[in-house]
C-alpha cells in the first residue's frame, strides 16, 4: 500500500533499485518490511514532502489551500 501511494506522492510510475518503490521485492524486502525497515530513500521523501507542501500553497487568485475542505 506505502508503495502504491508513493507512486501518487512522487507523481511518477518510477520504480527504484531499492527500498519501498523497488519493482519486485524480494525475500529480503519482505523480511525488510516485517522489521519495518523498508523505507523510502532520502531523495523520494524529499520529493514526496515538497509535492504535498506545493498542493498545500493556497490556489492562485484565493486564500483556499488546493486541499481545503468544500462546505
Amino acid at each position: 500500500m506505502a508503495h502504491e501511494i508513493g507512486h501518487l506522492l512522487l507523481g511518477t510510475p518510477e520504480h527504484s533499485s531499492r527500498g519501498i518503490m523497488r519493482a519486485r521485492w524480494e525475500r529480503e524486502d519482505l523480511r525488510d518490511a516485517a522489521r519495518r525497515c523498508l523505507v523510502f530513500n532520502s531523495e523520494q521523501a524529499e520529493k514526496m514532502r515538497a509535492n504535498v507542501r506545493s498542493r498545500m500553497l493556497p490556489e492562485p487568485g484565493t486564500t483556499r489551500s488546493v486541499l481545503a475542505f468544500q462546505e
